[in-house]
């Protein structure tokens, strides 16, 4: 039964208005490749009808003479259909969507200028009244900045709060230091590095504090 060609276009159009409401893309068959099931090999190809069909009396002459010449039986060979750029062009404006929200930075945090400053001084691991003292201002002050800025970064604590400063390029720590004219290079450091500094630095300041501690205690005379 041969089609004429007003009627393969209206059952094009009908297959398509289908796939739209399927919400399915229309996928046009160019080429109908067959191949070697075993080896991959591309055997021979046939060339799809306007309407997107298998023209099954050239496939069939051209894989019985393939089977006949190479000694195999039709179930050696596959078929893979080759879409037109019908596909591709459905496809590319979702896959551009895609691309653009994998691609698209992180927005930065909104820091004031002085909550950059204590941040760049936190990435040193200085305490807030070490703070207080290189900017000049109060250490109540600098407990609302660190506060602030806990709540910017989703952290609930000061170590998390150092690692995530140490992720930040060292130009910014610069930018921020530069009013004070400390502009030397932060050291880079994983997040194992930074833990360590800070734990290094707490067990100090703890042995300091028993060391005062025993000093101040009186002695019992023997």
């Amino acid at each position: 039964m041969s089609w004429s060609k007003e009627a393969q276009m209206d059952h094009r159009r009908k297959l398509e208005s289908s796939h739209e409401r399927a919400g399915r893309f229309w996928v046009h068959p160019k080429v109908f490749v067959f191949f070697d099931k075993s080896t991959g090999t591309r055997r021979f190809e046939v060339k799809a009808s306007e309407d997107g069909r298998l023209p099954q009396e050239q496939a069939v002459s051209l894989l019985a003479m393939h089977c006949v010449a190479r000694q195999q039986t039709p179930k050696d060979f596959s078929v893979m259909v080759a879409a037109g750029e019908d596909l591709v062009q459905g496809l590319a404006g979702r896959a551009m969507e895609l691309i653009r929200t994998c691609s698209s930075p992180e927005p930065s945090l909104a820091l004031s200028q002085r909550q950059n400053e204590v941040l760049a001084y936190i990435a040193q691991n200085l305490c807030n009244k070490e703070i207080a003292a290189k900017l000049n201002i109060s250490e109540r002050t600098v407990k609302f900045h660190v506060s602030a800025l806990l709540e910017k970064y989703h952290v609930s604590n000061r170590v998390d709060l150092m690692l995530e400063a140490l992720k930040l390029p060292a130009t910014v720590h610069k930018r921020a230091l530069h009013k004070d004219g400390l502009c030397c290079e932060l050291p880079h450091a994983t997040r194992e590095d930074g833990r360590r500094h800070v734990m290094m630095r707490n067990w100090r300041g703890s042995r300091a504090a028993m060391v005062m501690d025993s000093m101040q205690r009186p002695t019992t005379a023997l």
